[in-house]
Order: C-alpha cells, then structure tokens, then sequence
C-alpha cells in the first residue's frame, strides 16, 4: 500500500466528513475510550454506523478501498493474515485525529 496511514486516516475523515454533509456530528458518536479498530463494533466505522458489517455490506467499496480510507488494517501479502502493526498504527493515529478535531 502506498500511502501513509496517516493519508489513509485523512480519506477516511473525509470519507465521514461527506457521508455526513461535511459536518462532525459523526464525531459525536464515536467514543475514543472504546475505539477498537479490531473490533467490528468498536472500530470508527462499527460506533459511526452501527457494525462493521452493516456498513460493508450497504457499501460498493472493495477492500482495497476500505484500506486506503483508514478503516481495515493493510494484509500481509505473504500470509493473508491480518497485520497488527498496521492495526495499531491505525488505532494510534484515528485516536491522535479524533482527539485533535474534538478539540475544534
């Protein structure tokens, strides 16, 4: 995957940013002592939309997709195993951003 986590959290803030009319009361409905980015209830996508797989399965995203908007963790390629590295990054930098744009 070529882009930062950092790039693919900023898509996928715009990604809820526009789903949302370009507001953050979707902000509102995330509560950062909870975020899980593992868990398919927890995660950015699970507290904005009600469960991860509600809201894949209403979307035409591919995989890849997802991935590059910050709400899937990067495959190894090798193994096809989720990658907890990524995962992590992702979980620090979702709670860095939404801790930052809480304060606005």
């Amino acid at each position: 995957m070529s882009l930062t986590v950092a790039q693919r959290v900023a898509n996928g803030v715009q990604y809820l940013m526009d789903t949302h009319k370009g507001g953050l009361i979707w902000l509102d409905l995330i509560d950062i002592d909870k975020l899980d980015m593992v868990s398919p209830g927890w995660c950015v996508i699970g507290q904005v939309f009600g469960g991860w797989w509600q809201w894949r399965d209403s979307t035409d995203f591919t995989l890849w997709q997802i991935q590059e908007m910050g709400f899937e963790a990067d495959y190894d390629r090798g193994n096809e195993c989720m990658n907890d590295k990524d995962y992590a990054a992702l979980q620090a930098e979702w709670t860095r951003v939404l801790l930052e744009l809480k304060e606005v």
